[in-house]
Parts: C-alpha cells; structure tokens; sequence
C-alpha cells in the first residue's frame, strides 16, 4: 500500500514538473510551443503519440499544430492523419464537437492523468490566445507603419519625391538637374526642403527613407519582381482552341 502511495505521488509530481516546464515555454507564434510540449507531455503520461489539434475554420478541419517526434506521429504525419475534416467524423472529430474526453478503453490513464490533459489543454488555449494576440499586434503596426509611410511621403511635393528617388539612385545635383531638366540651384533647393520636411540630415538619409518607403527598387527588388513575375505567366494555363 506504502508503495503504490509513493508511486502515486512520484507520478503526479512528474505531471506537475511537466506543467511548469510548459509554462516556462515562451513564443509569440503558434506551432513551435506546442511542438516543444508534445514530447514531454507524451513522456509524462506515457502515451505512444501525442497530437494538438485546433480548428482550422477556412478548411472546417482539425488540424495538428503540434505532434510529437515518434515513429508512430511520424508515420501518421506521412499519411495525412495531422488534419482531419470534420465531415469525415471519427473519435477526435466527435469529442471536439461534443467536448466529451476520448473514452479510456484501455484503462491507460489515471485521473490524475487525466486532470493533467485537461490543465495541458488550459495551457493550450492560453497559448493560441497569446500568438493570436501577437499577430493582431503585428497586423496593427504593420499597417501603423504604412499609414506613417504615406503620410511622410505626402509631406513631399511629386517633383520632391523625383528628386528624392534620383538621390537613390545615386546621380548628383548635376545629373538630377539633367534628368528632370532643372537648373542646378533648383535642385538644391528641393534637397534643402527634402531635408527639413523629412528632418533628415543628409543625402545619404534621403536615399535610404526612398528606398524604405519604395519610391526607388533596389536592383535585387527589381530581379526579385522579375522573377515573380515570370513565374506567374508559366502558371498561367494557355486557352483551348475553340
């Protein structure tokens, strides 16, 4: 009796241990936390595979955002059983829809066991809240940052904005006023005031705030668009003769 007591209390102080090594993950993105839990959440229950399944609405399926490394997960993996449709029904698709746990046929889990899948899966859901979070935050500054982007590049006048993407190229005063068939002076006046307007310091800043804000493509960005685009016209399916 002595000895299941203390085999009791030595199991349910591995899941413990297994609960705080899951809290101490940190990541703001989704898959590599669960990924990261699954193999030590598989050893604390002794399972032969774990699998964390979320719904994924645009495909209406279960989907594995984190497995453990096994052979079997492997071999599962390989089959295409990390997503399953909700149409197609089974014993994961049924406890998702109905909340119920997978029924224990095998007696394998203990209540503590148990109890301890309902607090991993606690920790999931504060997971997902927290990469879910992450991306709304990213979203925002992102298009935080494109509205300041536009904002500043109307603080420019368009023959501004020219004379601001020739400094990127790298031509000087000289060879803008030829480009844009200005006189030197007028020139120099417009980097004046592209120097005031943008608070910048040099030509150098001036260069580097066209290039960020895309009013001049760098020769990689142009052979980068090339190349997307030659691969969207081979994509491009030829129509049938008629």
């Amino acid at each position: 009796m002595q000895a299941a007591s203390r085999g009791a209390s030595i199991a349910i102080e591995l899941l413990s241990r297994t609960l705080e090594r899951l809290l101490a993950i940190r990541s703001p993105e989704l898959r590599p936390p669960l990924d990261q839990a699954a193999m030590p959440v598989l050893e604390a229950v002794g399972a032969e595979k774990i699998d964390v399944f979320l719904y994924q609405p645009e495909s209406d399926s279960l989907v594995a955002m984190g497995t453990s490394d096994t052979p079997l997960a492997r071999r599962q993996r390989h089959l295409g059983l990390d997503r399953l449709p909700l149409v197609n029904g089974g014993r994961v698709v049924d406890a998702y829809q109905t909340g119920a746990a997978l029924s224990n046929e095998l007696d394998k889990f203990t209540d503590e066991d148990l109890a301890f899948l309902l607090a991993v899966a606690g920790w999931i859901g504060m997971v997902a809240d927290r990469a879910e979070l992450a991306e709304a935050m990213a979203e925002r500054a992102f298009q935080r940052g494109r509205r300041t982007a536009a904002e500043e590049v109307a603080l420019l006048t368009p023959r501004q904005r020219d004379v601001a993407t020739c400094i990127a190229k790298g031509l000087t005063n000289q060879e803008i006023a030829d480009r844009l068939v200005l006189v030197n002076g007028t020139v120099a006046n417009h980097v004046q005031a592209i120097l005031m307007r943008l608070t910048l310091r040099n030509r150098t800043q001036i260069a580097a705030w066209a290039v960020e804000r895309g009013l001049y493509q760098t020769a990689a960005d142009l052979h980068r668009d090339t190349d997307s685009a030659a691969a969207e016209t081979w994509s491009v399916e030829p129509e049938m003769p008629k």
